[in-house]
């Protein structure tokens, strides 16, 4: 048995340094993809992906990640760095490996890897890549900041766009980005939106730890300048609250005016509040409900299941599962198990339904609306195999009817302190979306509501517009300009995992405790917390 001392969260940050010129016009754009392995899966397998850091031949990436550290394993490590183009694929920066033992037992948890590029060996780029053990702190610090006065960088013509980044300390006075604000466009007294700042994330739950604020006017080039900074602690901004601004503070300006000069501006804080957060573990033992829908695609182009080639073939070997039934079982197994009455609605869509000639695109499995769910992991598997016999696959590929009857069961279950339900919506698909701005609009929608939607994608088709409803960077915004209010979507193709359910039920359901604890924290549920 593993002692579980020796199993850790770690935190892993990435940065760039000296990346090559890939764009006649401008900087790299360059993002990291992070893949991992250990002895169980010798398989490189996606871990995860940093924002695109715009412009920037040394990039700090906000994106970090929590990785398990096993003391006793072999993990190990791959970034692979690309500089994204809008029209054509990225291109290849280089690739780095290390494994995570190597990552901690480095001095201060620090490794500057190069970046291998057998087609670029003149210039030496690097991969730096740090590391701290996670605290465990789900604590919520909650302000508003805006500047005054800010230095002018744009000459008389016009103003400075300023940005505020946001750092926190490490050991051997280095510093991390951990968040960035939205740019305030001609503006040198700027408002930005109000923060919502995780404390793991912001100080790793140490209060008294310094974290450093620094202004920026943003370029389009990607050279954004420097105005100015300070460096506080979130100890300071609790006492200060609305009572002492912050003096922004450039040194070369500072040392080259000498005593005429003041400040860069100053930056004031409002609305400071530090909110207790809750885990799920915690919501869940104060009586939270968990309720699972699927959704199943039905249409043409998984072919025709008489035949092996088919996504829906139905295998005579007992325990054979195909791509479907494999993913409704892997996922299914580990939702149910916080899913009180185990009841799960069971969907299709582009099918014809028997005694229709035209395609439907929201069915129950059991053909009878008024009863649609089904009980457990065993339930769902024979439904899907009963409806399967029953319909004549069609198409096309649309989701805005089921989502809008996701919609419906969760807006019916009003959550309040005393009355918590959280809903998570599996779409099983193989194509391409035929109804994308109806499929924004409805996700966008469903943002404002406690749901999850998981998308898995069955088949090697272009899931291209499926990652864009995974919202990592930026939310969704739909033809109307509204915008999501958090990022609900998880999309995962199963042909990563090389049909390893296992594999696929961690990495789909990796974000939705975080989803689940950001609604019901947003949405002030925490008072119904009981132990």
């Amino acid at each position: 048995m593993v002692d579980a001392n020796l199993t850790q969260k770690i935190e892993v940050f990435l940065q760039g340094r000296n990346l090559p010129r890939l764009d006649l016009k401008s900087e790299t754009d360059p993002f990291c993809i992070v893949y991992m392995r250990n002895n169980r899966n010798t398989k490189w397998l996606e871990y995860g992906r940093t924002e695109v850091v715009r412009d920037s031949a040394n990039p700090d990436f906000v994106k970090q990640f929590v990785i398990d550290y096993h003391f006793e394993e072999l993990q190990e490590v791959r970034v692979d760095m690309f500089d994204e183009d809008k029209y054509t694929k990225p291109d290849y920066v280089g690739s780095c490996e290390f494994t995570v033992g190597q990552l901690m037992g480095s001095r201060g948890q620090t490794l500057k890897l190069d970046l291998s590029n057998p087609k670029r060996k003149r210039q030496q780029s690097l991969l730096i890549a740090r590391a701290e053990v996670v605290a465990v702190n789900s604590d919520i610090l909650n302000l508003t900041v805006f500047g005054k006065g800010l230095d002018n960088k744009d000459g008389w013509f016009g103003k400075s766009d300023p940005f505020l980044q946001i750092e926190r300390s490490r050991e051997g006075n280095e510093w991390v980005a951990v968040y960035k604000t939205e740019v305030v466009r001609d503006n040198l007294n700027p408002k930005w939106q109000p923060l919502s700042l995780s404390m793991q994330k912001l100080c790793n739950g140490d209060v008294h730890r310094p974290i450093r604020f620094i202004v920026y006017d943003w370029e389009k080039s990607g050279k954004h300048q420097f105005i100015g900074q300070f460096t506080t602690t979130v100890d300071r901004i609790l006492a200060y609250k609305e009572n002492k601004p912050y003096e922004v503070i450039n040194e070369a300006r500072r040392m080259k005016k000498g005593k005429k000069y003041v400040n860069s501006g100053t930056i004031q804080m409002e609305n400071v509040q530090l909110e207790k957060g809750y885990t799920l573990l915690e919501y869940i033992r104060g009586g939270m409900q968990i309720s699972m829908i699927t959704v199943v695609d039905f249409t043409g182009s998984n072919g025709d299941p008489r035949y092996p080639q088919s996504l829906h073939y139905l295998s005579p070997n007992p325990g054979q599962l195909n791509f479907y039934e494999a993913a409704l079982q892997s996922v299914g197994q580990i939702v149910i198990d916080y899913d009180t009455d185990k009841l799960v609605p069971c969907y299709g869509f582009g099918a014809l339904t028997p005694g229709t000639n035209v395609a439907n695109h929201c069915f129950p499995l059991s053909f009878n609306m008024s009863n649609p769910a089904v009980y457990g992991v065993n339930g769902m598997l024979q439904i899907y195999r009963h409806a399967l016999r029953s319909v004549v696959l069609s198409g096309p590929t649309l989701f805005s009817g089921i989502l809008q009857e996701a919609i419906r069961q969760c807006s019916a279950h009003e959550i309040t302190q005393q009355n918590q339900n959280y809903s998570i919506l599996m779409i099983l698909t193989d194509g391409i979306i035929n109804d994308l701005d109806e499929t924004i609009a409805m996700i966008v929608h469903a943002s404002h509501l406690p749901m999850s939607i998981i998308i898995v994608g069955v088949g090697s088709a272009d899931f291209s517009t499926m990652e864009a409803l995974d919202s990592d960077e930026r939310l969704l915004r739909d033809r109307n300009g509204n915008v999501a209010c958090r990022d609900i979507v998880q999309f995962v193709p199963f042909s990563k995992f090389g049909g390893d359910g296992t594999l696929l039920a961690k990495e789909v359901l990796a974000e939705i405790p975080k989803q689940i604890v950001g609604t019901l924290n947003d949405l002030d549920c925490n008072q119904f917390y009981v132990i």
